[in-house]
Order: structure tokens, then sequence, then C-alpha cells
């Protein structure tokens, strides 16, 4: 079980170009470690309405991780679904999208 988050267009409630990134369950201790986890499985009940109230939280996550690989890699899945290299281009990408799309909605589906 994880969690698939994407972007949501506020006019025409559909999903944001490519926003669409999941997050292994197998990897949720990295992400607790990162600081993000509550926002991202639980955006709407830790306040975060639209995508661009993620975007600080998102760049610290990513910065984090790009400063301590050794780390955040122990936390990789021993059956390779789930890995530091995934969550570091999961979160690159919601970043992206976040930034391009600041007014979208958050979506989450677990």
């Amino acid at each position: 079980m994880g969690v698939d988050i994407s972007l949501i267009c506020p006019h025409c409630r559909q999903e944001v170009g490519d926003s669409s990134v999941y997050i292994t369950y197998n990897i949720s201790k990295m992400v607790e470690d990162l600081g993000v986890k509550d926002i991202l499985w639980d955006p709407q009940d830790n306040g975060i309405i639209e995508a661009e109230q993620l975007i600080t939280p998102l760049s610290q996550a990513i910065a984090r991780l790009e400063e301590s690989p050794n780390h955040y890699k122990t936390y990789d899945s021993p059956n390779g679904w789930g890995t530091y290299d995934s969550l570091l281009k999961a979160l690159r990408k919601l970043e992206n999208a976040c930034i391009q799309n600041p007014k979208a909605a958050v979506s989450v589906w677990r």
C-alpha cells in the first residue's frame, strides 16, 4: 500500500498534465525521516489544499535527500520496490508540477 498523489485543475477538475506520482509504503520510513509523510499521505488533514503549499516542504526534502544519499539509501526496500532513487525522482516530478501549477488542488488516493 502506498499513496498516489496528483494535482487537480481547480477549473475543469481534471488531473493536471503528468502530475501523478506513486510512493510505495515500503519507503514510508524514509519519507517519515524526511519529515513529509504527513503532508503527502494526508495533505488536507495537515492544511495542504493547493500545490503551492507543497513547494517548500518538497524542496527541503529533496535537498536533504541530495545532501545525505547514503543515509537515506539505508531505507531502500530489500525487494527493490521503493528506493532512494525512485523517491527522489517522484519528489522532483511532484515539485515541478507544483511549481508549474501552484493553484491546483492536491489529491491523494491510498
